[in-house]
């Protein structure tokens, strides 16, 4: 049995949540299916984002365009799940990791992008319903 502590109020977070991503509102009736920047499905996009740049990041200062691409990628791939309420000239645009980077490529979306980032930093937003499912009971 798990020790059950105050910290388990204020930090527990639900895996599930975390690995499948919760639903969070962005301005204009905008939402994301988010998911931890820590869950698998990000850690492998971002393991994907990074090969070809291999010898690059392991220069002591790597190229700030290479890091910007990796992040990008991870967010697009791995930490946007699903979206809502994104709409083009002609109408809805269905969530693809290839539509996300493109959007999250965008210069002018940069605080967008940092928006994504921040909730999929948030630990309020995987927050644990309760102790119990916090310790997986």
């Amino acid at each position: 049995m798990a020790l059950k502590t105050n910290l388990h109020k204020n930090y527990a977070t639900s895996s599930d949540k975390e690995e499948n991503g919760t639903w969070q509102e962005f301005e204009g009736g905008i939402r994301l299916k988010i998911r931890r920047l820590n869950s698998q499905a990000s850690l492998d996009a971002r393991k994907e984002a990074e090969k070809p740049y291999t010898s690059q990041l392991r220069q002591k200062n790597p190229p700030t365009d290479i890091l910007e691409k990796v992040l990008i990628t991870q967010l697009a791939f791995g930490v946007i799940a699903d979206w809502e309420g994104i709409e083009g000239e002609e109408g809805p645009i269905p969530y693809s990791g290839e539509t996300a980077f493109e959007l999250l490529s965008d210069e002018s979306l940069k605080d967008f992008r940092g928006e994504v980032l921040s909730f999929a930093l948030n630990k309020d937003a995987f927050r644990a319903e309760d102790v119990k499912e916090a310790l997986g009971n």
